[in-house]
């Protein structure tokens, strides 16, 4: 679960700026709050869904972002010894933040323990780096590395409660990262899994709908994920698309040197479920390889025979004849409309970060969906059945009707906002004096009571040299 997120010197975020969902005092809309159980005997309590606002620029994408970047340093793959650390992004607007670090620091609890990880790093190397736990409520180092950006590696020094070894790492590269590829440490080995898991969708950097759809099919395909595709058949036949029902479908290219081979057939429930691609084509239609060597009736050897197992999906929808209904016919998921694809993908990963657990994040998540529909979407982390295992949901948006009092608390509504001198400043609903749980946040954030609102000009200073 996060507790907290922290950000300095990042894109537009300049000076340092806190995210929470630890859950304010109040008793107003209990379902929107979880508590927590900790090892030292004690508990937290949390929040299941945020929330944030603010004008085009104001730098809620690069609060997600941020986040985002974390989570890629922590989980792809190593550049190499010597390579740039390419998430370096410091604040441009000022000549003291171009030579100094970006830090991100993560506060989550992972089996009941309180953990506190910083990151802190430039262009060429990585500057410090620790992670702190407390299991009775104090402070213990779990690590910390000792940092010279002129050389190839690092120390990294564990603790006296754990081992008080040291380790070395590359220069650029995160020692976390070790132990979630070279070195099995419990509890850092499944900490490195909890950080990877964190799923976001970051508008800069994410697939068009067409291709989320052929991830999600693929992903859905596999055979122990029959009950979340049925779940997930329920919700788009909820939501009113005027589908009926979906269904899937596989075939499979054979391929040896220059021959090819083309077997179709149905859908077949044994592909791999967690095959993903950037490189998937511009259909609903999703490709994974299989290779294996071919020889001829002779046993001569023809080269490496490549199996490409293609998953498809179709909505099936009602068909008429005079005036009745006659039977159901399929349509290509690339023919439906942009909100079916988005509910599709999006109500997917939804749907399984419910059932599994987690944190799901999103950069925009009512993009193609009707208000009402992205309600229902949150009101689904916020329900005990929908929700057993307390998924954390965080979104920004520029929706103001889903800023609706039965939905969030005080506490849930973050607002980014522009100084200036073109900083970012993030800050909750909670921070204001006097607002009440039962205030209609849609009209005070609309009146600016808020912040979080651009300053346009009006029409006539566009055209007064005309």
């Amino acid at each position: 679960m996060i507790l907290e997120f922290t950000v300095e010197n990042f894109r537009s975020i300049k000076d340092r700026q806190v995210f929470s969902m630890i859950a304010e005092p109040s008793k107003a809309k209990g379902e929107n709050v979880f508590e927590e159980p900790l090892a030292n005997g004690g508990s937290i309590r949390l929040l299941k869904t945020a929330v944030i606002y603010g004008a085009n620029a104001s730098g809620k994408s690069n609060i997600i972002r941020a986040l985002s970047c974390l989570v890629k340093m922590v989980r792809s793959n190593f550049p190499g010894a010597g390579r740039a650390i390419k998430e370096y992004d410091p604040f441009a607007f000022a000549d003291e933040t171009l030579k100094q670090p970006t830090i991100f620091e993560l506060t989550f609890l992972h089996n009941q323990i309180k953990y506190l990880y910083k990151v802190s790093f430039l262009h060429s190397h990585i500057v410090d780096e620790e992670m702190i736990c407390f299991p009775k409520g104090q402070p213990q180092k779990v690590f910390s590395r000792f940092a010279n950006e002129l050389e190839l590696s690092h120390k990294v020094k564990f603790g006296k409660n754990w081992g008080n070894k040291t380790i070395d790492v590359f220069s650029n590269q995160l020692a976390l990262k070790k132990f979630g590829l070279e070195l099995v440490h419990e509890p850092l080995s499944s900490i490195y899994v909890f950080i990877s898991d964190i799923e976001i969708n970051d508008v800069a950097f994410s697939s068009s709908n067409t291709t989320q759809v052929q991830r999600t099919a693929q992903h859905l395909s596999g055979i122990y994920q029959n009950s979340l595709f049925k779940k997930l058949e329920y919700l788009i036949r909820a939501a009113d698309t005027k589908i009926s029902s979906l269904s899937q479908q596989s075939h499979t290219e054979e391929s040896a040197g220059v021959g090819r081979l083309y077997n179709s057939s149905v859908y077949d429930s044994s592909v791999n479920d967690s095959l993903y691609s950037s490189s998937a084509s511009n259909s609903s239609a999703y490709k994974s390889p299989y290779t294996s060597s071919a020889f001829n009736e002779n046993g001569e050897y023809l080269g490496e025979l490549t199996r490409t197992k293609t998953a498809s999906i179709f909505g099936l929808h009602k068909h008429y004849k005079e005036g009745k209904e006659v039977g159901l016919k399929e349509l290509d998921f690339d023919e439906e409309s942009e909100g079916t694809k988005a509910l599709f993908w999006r109500g997917g990963l939804i749907l399984e970060k419910l059932e599994r657990g987690g944190i799901l994040i999103f950069d925009e998540l009512d993009n193609s969906l009707h208000p009402k529909l992205v309600k229902f979407l949150v009101k689904l982390f916020t329900h005990p059945k929908s929700n057993p295992h307390n998924a954390q949901l965080i979104f920004a948006t520029h929706e103001v009707t889903l800023l609706d009092r039965d939905l969030f608390r005080t506490d849930q509504i973050w607002i980014t906002e522009k100084n200036e001198f073109g900083e970012t400043e993030l800050y909750s609903v909670q921070d204001f004096e006097g607002v009440r749980e039962d205030i209609p946040f849609d009209k005070w954030y609309m009146a600016g009571k808020f912040g979080g609102q651009p300053n346009i000009d009006e029409i006539e200073s566009i055209f007064s040299n005309e």
